[in-house]
């Protein structure tokens, strides 16, 4: 398996969401495969079945005010990452969650998920990376934030 990508490289300003208010769960999910769909140009309900299924599966809030939805799609060549935060805490199915990383990764190549999930994991665990992030007003300053990762 060749070496995680940057977190940077995964996403971009049009996938990363700061002003949702303090939408439930399914709502954020939502709002995110739609979004995923409108700027990869993909059709967002089956994005949207495959992260609501992965949750039914068990949540993928990690701790740390951090959650991880993913699923995988026929529909995607590479993976994309949506980020959406929260400068205070939504209910992410029960657990309080200021930080959202939805992962969408290529069904015939489960490395990529994978390969997502351990750059998206290290980057959280660093030092105040989470505050840090909440704390963005805009996406362009998320971007410049995560640009080292």
């Amino acid at each position: 398996m060749s070496s995680a990508p940057s977190l940077r490289s995964l996403t971009c300003a049009e996938l990363i969401l700061v002003d949702l208010g303090q939408p439930d769960r399914d709502s954020l999910l939502r709002i995110i495969a739609e979004r995923i769909a409108e700027v990869r140009d993909l059709a967002p309900v089956p994005i949207l079945n495959g992260l609501l299924n992965r949750e039914r599966l068990g949540s993928t809030a990690l701790g740390g005010e951090v959650a991880l939805p993913h699923t995988r799609s026929d529909q995607v060549q590479s993976s994309t990452v949506a980020i959406a935060v929260f400068p205070e805490a939504i209910d992410y199915g029960g657990t309080p969650v200021r930080a959202v990383f939805a992962v969408v990764s290529p069904a015939r190549d489960p490395s990529q998920n994978l390969q997502c999930l351990a750059a998206i994991s290290r980057w959280v665990q660093k030092d105040g990376a989470v505050d840090q992030l909440v704390a963005m007003p805009t996406p362009a300053a998320v971007l410049e934030l995560i640009q080292d990762s």
